[in-house]
């Protein structure tokens, strides 16, 4: 068999970097009625729209398998086929309020809350009296829209997820004249094996187009 040419090379449509854009709807434009629904904060009033994420490990599927044991050979078989992480890193204000955002949608999934007016030298801490532990699960995640870009900006694919955060959020910074990036993962609860998890999710209709 002879060998490739470069311009056999040259006609291969080989896989290409993408373009990501994030997209964390406000309560009002994802369509929940707050008097309702018990729901995570908003996002910060600036990335209430649509910005730009520098880096995304997507989800595509998670199968976990179990290894069955024979007299002549063990191997594995497929045993469930479940849910995945979300990874992203976006660009960051010098007022880290993505981080801070991030912070507090943590400590409402424990139902922790701080007391901004009597704040001294120490934090005030106070656990919600309402709230024992974890909330439920359908209190604690938000809806994450993610587009997609060819390298010539035309729309490759749209992706809508439920998601909460998820492991650990660590701040790393260099003393150097730099963009601050945020990297944070979300765990996936819905849309990696839905077309559109928003349209079933407590509003009749998608809130985004």
């Amino acid at each position: 068999m002879a060998a490739p040419t470069l311009v056999d090379i040259r006609k291969i449509e080989w896989g290409k970097s993408f373009l990501w854009e994030l997209y964390f709807p406000s309560n009002t434009d994802w369509g929940i009625d707050t008097g309702t629904y018990t729901v995570p904060p908003d996002p910060p009033l600036k990335f209430q729209k649509w910005f730009p994420a520098s880096n995304v490990t997507e989800p595509v599927f998670n199968i976990t398998t179990r290894n069955i044991n024979t007299p002549m050979i063990n191997f594995n078989v497929p045993q469930t086929l479940s849910s995945s992480d979300l990874s992203l890193t976006f660009y960051e204000t010098m007022y880290h309020e993505i981080r801070e955002w991030l912070w507090e949608w943590c400590m409402y999934m424990f139902g922790i809350n701080f007391d901004y007016t009597t704040l001294a030298q120490e934090f005030d801490v106070k656990t919600s009296q309402n709230i024992q532990g974890v909330r439920p699960l359908s209190e604690c995640m938000r809806p994450c829209i993610l587009h997609k870009y060819n390298s010539d900006h035309t729309l490759a694919k749209r992706k809508e997820f439920m998601v909460y955060p998820t492991g650990v959020l660590a701040v790393q910074l260099s003393s150097e004249s730099s963009t601050v990036d945020e990297s944070c993962t979300f765990s996936v609860a819905s849309g990696m094996f839905s077309r559109s998890p928003l349209i079933n999710y407590q509003n009749p209709t998608n809130p985004v187009e």
